[in-house]
């Protein structure tokens, strides 16, 4: 089994952070890097910083094999520092709270869930959603209320067990930062003067006092025993360069565990279950081959069948991968997808420059953009039994079975190792 070596890090920025996405930066096109930074942005933090302390001459070489053992004589390719995965970041307040994007399906502070699905009966014929997806409705008016952003784990958890929700659990944006704007000036990287007529604008993310980004870190290589890569990184507490031009922020280990920071949900009742994103996910559309069929992606999971909406998971690894580990494989999951509450799109993207890793191809530029689905993001699933439901929910939930404290299960298609697809699962009503 892998040796698996967790760490909670928390990132104090002690400068106005820069988020650069792939639009460009001149003339009247503003910077816009005052976003909260998306999970591969702090991934990609800590791999330049392993690379930066670690060298291809370093006595801690860190390389792992990217095939599996048993391809070993087929691919000699490796990866330095493959084994790190992250999940967040996450705002931290200055009391110590962890804080996560509020749910799509929560409109009003003062109630709980109220967009739910309609029960098929009572729409024959009237909706225009492919069989079996289902509408969904409100049982409240519309109104100008807004519901604040983020919220803790207490109100994270007392929503995912139908409690009510404390207002002092919930927080906007600008409780951890506020956008700030200003100008300016290109430099020539060659001479490290000024570029004459280069003057642009962007959009920064200055932090509150006391507030922090919290990052959850685990490493470890299947194939050989190793010290934790971060635990060398950072031996003591340090610093680390987070986004664009430069920024920096304290780093201070802490030794809290997933299960005592993400929200978990409750034991399903019932036979139905909702899945609600920590993170963002990315599905890809994917080309038909031979064993599989073609697939939209988009909001639609690719591990749900486009045409049939049925759960195409098991409840615990493939025969191949159990092979490896030396274990049971898992079974299929009967459920199907009848739901979901998508807000827009939000595109990953950023900007590759020439010395970026070992792999970087020497080009600065553009990376390609992917879609998508915002943290907050509810899918609704039913299945035939209550059984059925608890082990969909065992497939879905970041930590995978009841009273688990490790991160199990990251359900994007892509960007999985970097933090995308966390989500917890609670049962639900119909309206």
């Amino acid at each position: 089994m892998p040796t698996s070596h967790p760490l909670t890090l928390l990132l104090r920025p002690h400068d106005i952070l820069f988020f650069r996405d792939s639009r460009p930066m001149a003339g009247a096109s503003a910077g816009h890097g005052d976003r909260f930074p998306f999970p591969h942005v702090l991934n990609s933090a800590l791999h330049a910083a392993c690379h930066r302390a670690f060298p291809t001459d370093s006595p801690v070489a860190y390389t792992h094999a990217r095939a599996s053992a048993s391809k070993q004589r087929d691919s000699q390719r490796t990866e330095r520092f493959g084994s790190l995965r992250t999940v967040g970041p996450f705002p931290v307040a200055e009391d110590g709270r962890w804080f996560f994007p509020k749910p799509g399906d929560l409109l009003d502070p003062r109630s709980g869930p109220v967009i739910l699905p309609f029960e098929a009966s009572d729409f024959p014929g009237r909706s225009s959603l492919p069989e079996p997806l289902q509408p969904l409705g409100s049982h409240v008016q519309a109104g100008k209320s807004t519901f604040p952003q983020w919220m803790d784990r207490a109100a994270f958890t007392a929503y995912l067990h139908g409690q009510v929700i404390e207002s002092s659990g919930l927080a906007h944006n600008d409780s951890f930062f506020v956008t700030e704007e200003s100008l300016g000036i290109g430099m020539n990287p060659d001479t490290g003067t000024t570029n004459e007529g280069q003057i642009y604008s962007r959009r920064q993310l200055r932090f509150r006092e006391g507030c922090q980004l919290g990052v959850l870190t685990e490493t470890g290589n299947q194939h050989q025993k190793e010290e934790d890569l971060l635990e060398q990184l950072f031996p003591e507490d340090g610093w680390i360069r987070v986004g664009g031009e430069g920024r920096v922020c304290q780093v201070t280990k802490a030794s809290k565990q997933p299960s005592a920071l993400l929200p978990t949900g409750p034991a399903i009742r019932g036979n139905r279950v909702k899945w609600v994103l920590l993170s963002p996910a990315i599905f890809p559309q994917l080309a038909a081959s031979d064993k599989n069929r073609p697939h939209p992606g988009g909001w639609l999971p690719t591990w749900v069948d486009a045409e049939t909406m049925q759960v195409q998971l098991m409840d615990g690894p493939g025969p191949n991968k159990a092979r490896r580990l030396g274990v049971e494989p898992g079974s299929p999951v009967s459920a199907k997808l009848i739901a979901a509450r998508v807000e827009r799109y939000v595109p990953v993207a950023g900007w590759t420059n020439p010395s970026e890793g070992e792999t970087g191809t020497g080009k600065e530029g553009a990376r390609s953009t992917l879609l998508a689905v915002p943290a907050g993001t509810v899918y609704y699933f039913e299945t035939a039994s209550e059984e059925e439901a608890q082990r969909l929910a065992n497939a879905l939930n970041w930590h995978g079975q009841p009273g688990s404290g490790t991160i199990t299960n990251r359900r994007s298609t892509l960007l999985g190792e970097k933090g995308y697809g966390i989500g917890v699962c609670a049962p639900y009503e119909t309206l």
